[in-house]
């Protein structure tokens, strides 16, 4: 089933803590199934905004998940 995609979500971002498993293989079955949300089979469009510009999105938010830390 995708994901539907609402409109314009402009710019503003809200920051979520998620406390991961501290094992190698959660760890990266947690960035895969993020990595899901970045490709734009996975969207219908449902609002103005397209599959692409979710996946773009997403994109971004996995650029910053991959580079942060608690």
């Amino acid at each position: 089933m995708p994901f539907m995609t609402g409109d314009d979500p402009g710019t503003a971002t809200t920051c979520h803590e998620i406390n991961i498993p501290d094992d190698i293989y959660f760890r990266m079955a947690v960035r895969g199934a993020l990595l899901e949300l970045a490709n734009p089979r996975n969207w219908e469009q449902l609002g103005s905004a397209t599959p692409d510009e979710y996946a773009a999105l997403a994109e971004t938010m996995i650029d910053a998940f991959n580079v942060s830390s608690c």
